[in-house]
């Protein structure tokens, strides 16, 4: 398992820092330091750091994105690229990406190239393959540039797609939590509340309530853990299970969000890819691996078993199979006659994507509140039939 450990070290030239690094074990940071050039003073693991890294597959988006902005415009400005990238990290919070970014250091310290340098400290293979093609041009600040518009765009999605889940979740704990206490606490007193009223007579939809939880509670050693267990499972299950999100598939306003901002992610890491001088076929298959949904996938997989095959850009793209909103776009952008043109043609593509990914995530929102509000409504009224409406029926019919 990495973890992530804080350490103090004394620099070649005898300064004195602050220094980062994710390892296996003490053994392999202390090696690890070592291998920077630089004497370990303290080392220290970070228990928060290394919890964090544990539950994240890679680095915040939104921090990257933040990183490479302030990194591309402090070397637009002229400035040094090794102080630049010490300074930028002084905004970092993410301790996977600041271990990054402290394992690129180092290696720019002992004379690596800045594209090795990246590789090496475990950034996106995309991120130092598009400065390795820029830097021989001399445009390594509109790489970071380029970059952190794209990784900003991720986050923007990301963002709306977690954003689709929130009133969901939150009415789901207290909707459980409610229930719960209710079954626990409310109901029985409110059961023996009635039984005390002359001539009470319950109704049955009520008194099947009422039994079900007395039933609840005369086993509730066992019937609060499963409780709560299949709560978590059915929660977790809605929010990860393949079988829900091929459900929630079928609403349209779902699909349409779904399908867009996926699109635009891949749209936008292919951009990058081909600006990079990477072999066509080989940014198609990393696309395909980056790309969250399987239609999206197949098609860059088929879009690179063209081209290995000799097919012109655009013939390849139209025989790959993308999605109807997508076909025609993604086949006009690579019949560009340059690599400019074609890169220029997927990121404007990528970013209309990501604009009607936004307004339609927007209006789901809209619905996906009414509609909980229409649920918490039934909820307010089912509470209303079995504890108020008993006592104002036996009220009634004492009249």
């Amino acid at each position: 398992m990495k973890r992530i450990y804080q350490a103090v070290v004394c620099k070649a030239n005898s300064d004195v820092v602050p220094a980062r690094v994710m390892a296996e074990n003490r053994e392999d940071a202390l090696s690890k330091l070592r291998g920077r050039r630089a004497s370990p003073l303290e080392l220290k693991l970070s228990v928060l750091d290394t919890i964090n890294v544990v539950f994240k597959s890679t680095a915040d988006p939104r921090e990257i994105a933040q990183f490479y902005r302030t990194l591309g415009r402090r070397l637009e400005r002229g400035a040094e690229m090794r102080g630049s990238v010490r300074d930028a990290m002084e905004y970092v919070v993410d301790p996977l990406l600041k271990s990054w970014i402290g394992e690129m250091e180092a290696q720019l310290d002992g004379g690596a190239p800045l594209a090795d340098s990246m590789m090496r400290a475990g950034f996106p293979v995309r991120d130092s393959a598009l400065v390795r093609a820029m830097a021989g041009a001399g445009q390594t600040p509109r790489a970071f540039l380029r970059m952190s518009d794209e990784y900003a765009r991720e986050d923007r999605m990301a963002r709306h797609m977690r954003s689709l889940l929130v009133q969901p979740v939150i009415f789901y704990v207290i909707a459980a939590t409610l229930i719960l206490g209710a079954t626990l606490f409310a109901l029985p007193h409110m059961e023996k509340f009635f039984r005390q009223l002359p001539n009470m007579t319950m109704p049955a939809y009520a008194a099947v309530v009422y039994s079900a939880a007395d039933w609840f509670n005369v086993h509730e050693v066992w019937t609060v853990p499963l409780y709560l267990a299949s709560s978590v499972g059915f929660g977790l299950y809605a929010l990860k299970g393949r079988g829900v999100r091929r459900l929630l598939f079928q609403i349209p306003a779902v699909r349409r969000v779904v399908e867009r901002a996926d699109a635009a992610t891949a749209l936008g890491a292919f951009a990058l890819l081909y600006e990079s001088a990477m072999p066509r076929d080989e940014a198609a298959k990393r696309t395909a691996e980056a790309a969250r949904r399987e239609e999206t996938s197949r098609a860059f997989i088929r879009l690179a078993q063209g081209i290995e095959k000799g097919l012109p850009n655009d013939e390849a793209a139209r025989r790959a199979g993308f999605p109807h909103f997508l076909d025609r776009a993604v086949v006009g952008a690579l019949a560009a006659r340059d690599a400019d043109s074609t890169v220029e043609g997927l990121t404007l593509l990528a970013g209309n994507l990501a604009e009607d990914a936004e307004v339609f995530a927007q209006r789901l929102e809209q619905f996906v509140g009414l509609a909980l509000l229409v649920v918490m409504a039934n909820v307010v009224m089912m509470v209303f039939f079995v504890v108020v409406f008993p006592m104002i029926s036996t009220a009634l019919s004492q009249v």
